[in-house]
């Protein structure tokens, strides 16, 4: 196979695929390549020498308190605390504001989420 030289992101013809160019002073200095299904992979300049490729890192997960449940059979609950004492003062509020805990469907739970 003989190669050529690209220098203009309409010259890459792959079906399904979008490529991306990032230019600094008239340089390409990242490809990015991404497919319909929301796949991408960047091919970047190294820092010290030759190229990074790099692909999506998994998203660091952090350990938060959810309130969640029905408020008086109306509202509905979703709320994320830093700490199980945050997330039981607030159901402890929740119960003081219903009056009367029977109808009260509202509970702490420890999840994992996605780090902002």
């Amino acid at each position: 196979m003989k190669w050529q030289t690209i220098k203009k992101e309409s010259e890459v013809k792959l079906e399904g695929v979008t490529v991306t160019f990032d230019v600094h002073n008239k340089q390409i200095v990242t490809v990015t390549l991404a497919d319909k299904n929301g796949g991408v992979f960047r091919i970047s300049e190294g820092k010290y020498s030759g190229i990074d490729i790099l692909g999506p890192a998994a998203p660091v997960m952090v350990d938060r308190w959810k309130v969640a449940g029905s408020f008086l059979g109306f509202t509905d609950i979703n709320e994320l605390f830093e700490n199980e004492y945050e997330a039981n003062n607030r159901v402890s509020e929740l119960k003081d504001k219903a009056g009367y805990p029977s109808d009260f469907a509202i509970k702490a739970e420890k999840v994992s989420i996605p780090e902002a």
